[in-house]
């Protein structure tokens, strides 16, 4: 009843290989890994699911907790913030890096946002780097959230960006208009080409530049009492010129990077503004999944006084479009707990809304959720809705790879091998020395401890005919040194600074006493990747999944092997 109402069946094939002897350096300067270790491949069927459980953290949230900090404070509140998050069973970040035709780092298109820094002067670190660094070594997945159009919302910002020298820079693309409360703001112009080449451009300094698992949009395109003189078709064929334009912008550069659109819940309406949502759900080209804004109750009152179950019926609404079956997540309202209002009754008559609105939503054939927004996780408000939805998640089982990953239920569970056989990892080492070889299986231990100081470098990849939209990254600590760079897919991991030598002598390289794992893309939707440390001395780490850090840097000394399991997500 949990996860997608489809189940897909599909083959895994992992190959893992280590190394475990120095690298040696020719008298023309190329590197020679000499001998390497074997491999062996291991293939069976399993069912599978997806899900993601996101937090939004507005712009509203960083003006709040993370504006005009310095870098120490920054990490710390961010470290802070992000634990508070997998706390509450989620395992990914959407985070408002440019709310404003901004940015909360230093680009080359946008001025930096005020909500960051407030009177826009550059920052002496770069704070979009070290929330996907920081939320990465948790665990969490990182979704960068834009407004692609949006350039005010009120007299205030509007003021503030006219400020900016690139007000002038983008004037003759700017529609000017007045909201609801007849404050004048500013938007880019859909309708011209420059705007959405300026939108690309944006999107493709921060996917070339930064390490994200996706990029998302919001609701706002056209707004009401913007460009009202055009068609709900013609802002239609606007908005998709420039998603289709994105999409494409984004899969160029890294296939593996999501593209994901949150519209307002109500179809008419984001209908209004120009999101062709069906399009979006019936044609490839356009998203990767869709997150409708789903913020009513089950007890909402019409206008002629009935009360109907408002959320299931939109819910219902957004999965009978999926044409295409995409991934589908739930925003849902963590704001509007204990509101009191004349027409949506659930949210101060129970505080168990939300966890209603998740299983319904799950058993919908929704693969996940999203709650709208930070601030509200450390709202005293929230705290029984909060409660309510933590104890369905984990009644469901759900929580995995979250906060809890290190318990002793989840460590028992894997020591004592309650998993399917072939569900581990397969592998075989074949490190040789005078002759002896060693065989590794099924995620059974090394004995390459007995023979080598440890591991120097890394290479682990799993079957891309298998898995095309996803796979594994990876990256190693060096001991005294610093993080490797991320690799992916059987990529080698670095492990040495390679300086030209004469008489094939052996050049300087580097163990590594840290690691990191893990999925990208729809596969880590579906599986869990869990590894361990086995040092030389025979001691064991305790588990860690998901990229957090495997290995004591600084303290045990270098890894001596490694054992990893490819776990589905428990539905």
């Amino acid at each position: 009843m949990i996860g997608r109402s489809l189940y897909r069946k599909i083959s895994i094939s992992i190959l893992v290989l280590f190394v475990c002897l120095p690298i040696h350096v020719t008298a023309e300067g190329c590197s020679q890994l000499s001998p390497v270790c074997g491999d062996v491949l291991l293939s069976q069927e399993t069912e599978v699911g997806y899900d993601k459980r996101a937090c939004w953290v507005s712009f509203l949230d960083i003006e709040d907790f993370l504006c005009d900090l310095d870098k120490e404070s920054y990490i710390c509140k961010i470290d802070e913030m992000y634990d508070r998050i997998k706390a509450n069973h989620m395992n990914t970040v959407i985070f408002h890096v440019r709310p404003m035709c901004d940015a909360i780092y230093q680009s080359n298109y946008f001025p930096w946002s005020e909500y960051i820094s407030s009177n826009r002067c550059p920052m002496n670190y770069d704070p979009l780097e070290i929330a996907i660094e920081e939320a990465h070594k948790k665990g969490l997945k990182f979704e960068a959230w834009i407004n692609p159009y949006r350039v005010s919302k009120n007299n205030e910002t509007s003021e503030s960006f006219k400020q900016t020298p690139h007000y002038e820079t983008y004037k003759d693309i700017i529609v000017e208009y007045y909201n609801i409360d007849g404050e004048l703001c500013i938007s880019l112009d859909p309708a011209r080409e420059e705007s959405v080449g300026l939108i690309c451009d944006g999107v493709s300094e921060i996917v070339e530049n930064y390490d994200v698992d996706g990029i998302h949009f919001d609701d706002y395109f056209y707004i009401d009492g913007m460009c009202d003189n055009l068609s709900e078709t013609e802002k239609m064929e606007n908005i998709n010129y420039m998603i289709s334009s994105v999409y494409k912008t984004i899969k160029d550069i890294k296939p593996t990077c999501e593209f994901g659109i949150s519209p307002a819940g109500n179809m008419d309406n984001a209908k209004n503004d120009g999101a062709d949502i069906e399009t979006w759900l019936s044609i490839e080209g356009y998203v990767d999944y869709i997150m409708p804004q789903l913020y009513w109750s089950d007890e909402f009152i019409t206008l002629d006084g009935n009360c109907i179950p408002m959320f299931s019926k939109r819910c219902e609404e957004w999965q009978n479009i999926n044409k295409l079956d995409k991934p589908i997540y739930a925003g849902l309202a963590l704001y509007k707990v204990n509101e009191e209002s004349e027409n949506d009754l659930g949210w101060c008559n129970c505080d168990d809304n939300l966890s209603k609105q998740c299983r319904r939503a799950y058993e919908t054939g929704y693969d996940g959720f999203a709650l709208f927004r930070y601030a509200w996780l450390e709202n005293e408000n929230s705290k029984d809705e909060l409660l309510n939805l933590n104890s369905y998640l984990d009644e469901v089982n759900l929580s995995c790879s979250d906060a809890n990953l290190s318990c002793n239920d989840v460590q028992n569970f894997l020591n004592e091998n309650k998993l399917n056989e072939s569900l581990n990892i397969g592998y075989k080492s074949n490190c040789k020395k005078n002759g002896t070889g060693f065989s590794l299986i099924k995620g059974e231990l090394s004995n390459i401890n007995t023979l080598f100081k440890g591991i120097s470098c890394l290479s682990i990849s799993l079957d891309n005919d298998l898995f095309v939209n996803g796979g594994i990254e990876y990256r190693t600590h060096l001991s005294g040194k610093d993080w490797t760079l991320w690799v992916r897919d059987g990529e080698l991991t670095k492990t040495f600074s390679c300086c030209c030598k004469a008489n094939n002598e052996l050049n300087d390289y580097y163990l590594v006493d840290g690691i990191q794992i893990r999925l990208y893309s729809n596969i880590s939707s579906k599986y869990d990747i869990y590894y361990r440390i086995i040092y030389p001395d025979s001691s064991i780490t305790e588990w860690k999944c998901n990229g957090e850090i495997g290995g004591e840097i600084g303290i045990k000394g270098a890894i001596g092997s490694l054992e990893l399991k490819l776990v589905p997500k428990i539905k």
